[in-house]
């Protein structure tokens, strides 16, 4: 598990006073070549920017994990 806190920029400095993101690996115990990733995002944002909340998505997230599940793909086959 990894657990990452923004302290600076991007969502703070539109207006969110907390913005942390949580992604859990978790091994399948049936498959050894599959596992379950679990994304979590808590954060606060102030009232007067509360219409930002909507930019919060796991999206860019998803991506990476593709990104890096490929690349394990094309390794393993070599």
């Amino acid at each position: 598990m990894k657990i990452a806190e923004l302290i600076e920029g991007g969502f703070l400095d539109m207006g969110f006073t907390f913005y942390q993101v949580q992604i859990e690996v978790i091994e399948n115990a049936k498959d050894e070549n599959s596992c379950t990733v679990k994304f979590t995002i808590e954060y606060e944002v102030k009232e007067d920017a509360a219409a930002n909340a909507s930019l919060v998505s796991i999206r860019p997230y998803v991506t990476m994990m593709n990104v890096g599940v490929d690349y394990l793909a094309k390794k393993k086959n070599k």
